[in-house]
């Protein structure tokens, strides 16, 4: 179920763009964006899509740039929030006392707790908080948006 919201959040944050595309193209296209940005010295890849776009170099090099960063930032919020659900499982699990029954009940007792990540507001002037299950991983695009 988590991996099933992660790509539901990924398509949704990230397009419709397919990973092999992004994966061949863009450490090339970042790179050779920066370097220009630096050092004013376009490479033919640059130069040829700026030409046939009818932009500048300068231009083409800074929209690369910033869209790379945007899309990394993004992939990594979403990576991050899925590794904070994997981190607390993981803990869940390291941490049950198996000794007993009882323990093992008490030690799951906190599994359905719920954290606030944030206000909604609703109407004019109200606000709600927003809840998620500090260990369910549905509210991922919750969470998403409201960190």
């Amino acid at each position: 179920m988590a991996y099933e919201q992660e790509l539901d959040l990924r398509k949704k944050e990230l397009g419709t763009y397919a990973d092999s595309v992004y994966a061949s193209a863009s450490g090339y296209k970042y790179d050779a964006a920066v370097a220009f940005i630096s050092s004013a010295t376009p490479n033919a890849g640059l130069t040829t899509e700026a030409f046939y776009r009818g932009t500048t170099v300068g231009t083409l090099a800074a929209k690369i740039k910033a869209n790379h960063e945007a899309y990394i930032t993004k992939e990594a919020k979403i990576t991050g929030l899925r590794g904070l659900y994997s981190d607390r499982i993981d803990g869940i699990i390291a941490g049950i006392d198996t000794s007993t029954v009882a323990k093992a009940l008490e030690s799951l007792a906190g599994i359905h707790t719920n954290e606030k990540i944030g206000e909604r507001t609703i109407g004019v002037g109200n606000t709600e908080d927003v809840e998620v299950g500090y260990y369910n991983p549905t509210a991922l695009s919750d969470r998403y948006e409201f960190s």
